[in-house]
């Protein structure tokens, strides 16, 4: 059952994997990871690399601020009702809360 457009989905794990690079680079420019000897584990010895972890993280810190998907105008534009609510969705809102208590 396909719940969400794609556009929505896209935005969904753009937004997900961007957090989640924006904390790892984060904690990456203290000495966190050399400390707890992440940097030793096989495929992380840049994470001790100040100047890789800050490329990094100003690389995606640069997506999420120009990342056009996730702007409210640029959806509206494409005509994605989907984040207000189409029309039919707000007909029988008893009937719905009803639903979703039982």
């Amino acid at each position: 059952m396909l719940r969400q457009p794609l556009v929505n989905r896209f935005v969904h794990w753009s937004v997900a994997l961007s957090i989640f690079a924006l904390f790892f680079s984060g904690f990456g420019q203290m000495p966190l990871y050399k400390r707890y000897m992440v940097a030793d584990l096989p495929g992380l010895g840049w994470t001790s690399d100040f100047g890789a972890t800050l490329l990094l993280h100003y690389l995606v810190l640069f997506w999420r601020c120009l990342h056009p998907a996730d702007w409210k105008p640029v959806r509206h534009l494409q005509d994605n009702t989907d984040s207000i609510g189409r029309p039919k969705d707000r007909q029988e809102p008893e009937r719905d809360i009803a639903i979703a208590l039982d």
